[in-house]
């Protein structure tokens, strides 16, 4: 992995624990850790939201921190542009290339939309990679490990009743569904030897 991706994979890591916008997370310093009972935590004022969020650190996004201690920033910088080609061209090379189809809402109907329409070729998984991913990953995964919504909310910043946080949610209830059909299909099958 080059240097340049090996940066990249680190932000993508920091971004995927901590539900920061690219915009907080790019610009985090020192001042913003705070050691309190032998526990490191990022304290951050949201650019969009003027909202405080304090959030217990990893040792993994400690040792990442660690890594660019030299620097004033707690990250490297990217600009937008830079980061969303280098995070495509990361997931590439780990390897999530499958197909994912992509749509478009046109006047009410799914309108697929093709990466090269004149070839009919679709978008890969790794296309579709964005610094927004980061942020997406990580409150799914906060939602998905069954943290309360609203301490997920208060991690990521977003107000209470947010029609964008509800999209989270919904992905993850559709998880939840799945993780649930699996303990049914177990007890079905438990039911079915005893009877």
């Amino acid at each position: 992995m080059s240097p340049a991706l090996s940066k990249i994979k680190d932000i993508f890591v920091v971004g995927c624990t901590v539900a920061l916008r690219y915009s907080d997370l790019i610009n985090l310093e020192r001042s913003n850790l705070v050691n309190e009972n032998y526990q490191l935590y990022l304290k951050v004022q949201s650019k969009k939201t003027q909202t405080y969020t304090r959030i217990k650190l990893p040792e993994y996004v400690v040792q990442i921190f660690k890594k660019y201690k030299h620097k004033k920033k707690l990250l490297p910088y990217y600009n937008l542009v830079r980061l969303n080609l280098y995070l495509k061209q990361l997931a590439e090379k780990a390897g999530w290339i499958e197909e994912k189809i992509k749509t478009r809402q046109k006047r009410g109907i799914a309108m697929i939309v093709f990466k090269d329409k004149s070839k009919k070729i679709h978008y890969r998984f790794c296309d579709h990679m964005s610094s927004h991913t980061m942020r997406r990953t990580a409150i799914t995964t906060m939602l998905r490990l069954q943290m309360p919504e609203h301490l997920v909310r208060k991690i990521s910043g977003h107000a209470p009743g947010s029609k964008e946080f509800h999209k989270y949610v919904a992905i993850s209830q559709n998880y939840l569904d799945i993780e649930t059909d699996k303990v049914f299909e177990k007890l079905n099958a438990m039911y079915s030897k005893a009877v």
